[in-house]
């Protein structure tokens, strides 16, 4: 049964296929697109220290002072994920009185694809 009044009392409705017009193709001009145009898009680093899966109620308890373990041991180097992919692996280091990362291990390329075929 429709929702439409018309079509519940016996109206018949002309139905035609849609004509669309022809997309123009525009030659291209200019070089193809190089790797060199896309290195100035920015992109997001993090560094994944570890994570822990808690019930809500334990979340909603949490207040100042709380500690949460997680789910890797101090001496672990930490993930460094280029927007949430991971591309090395670092040790946390001190620069000044900043928090740095010193990269102790590269992604490889086919490990990257994996993982992204994993999250697919």
């Amino acid at each position: 049964m429709s929702n439409d009044p018309a079509m519940d009392a016996g109206t018949s409705v002309e139905v035609a296929p849609v004509a669309f017009q022809e997309i123009a193709r525009k030659p291209t001009s200019g070089a193809p697109l190089e790797i060199q145009s896309l290195l100035d898009i920015p992109v997001t680093l993090a560094v994944e220290l570890g994570k822990v899966r808690l019930p809500l109620e334990r979340v909603t308890r949490l207040a100042t002072g709380s500690v949460i373990e997680l789910n890797r041991l101090s001496t672990e180097p930490v993930d460094i994920l280029v927007n949430g992919t991971p591309v090395a692996r670092a040790e946390v280091v001190t620069v000044g009185e900043k928090y740095g990362v010193r990269i102790v291990e590269l992604v490889s390329p086919e490990e990257r694809l994996k993982r992204m075929a994993r999250q697919a």
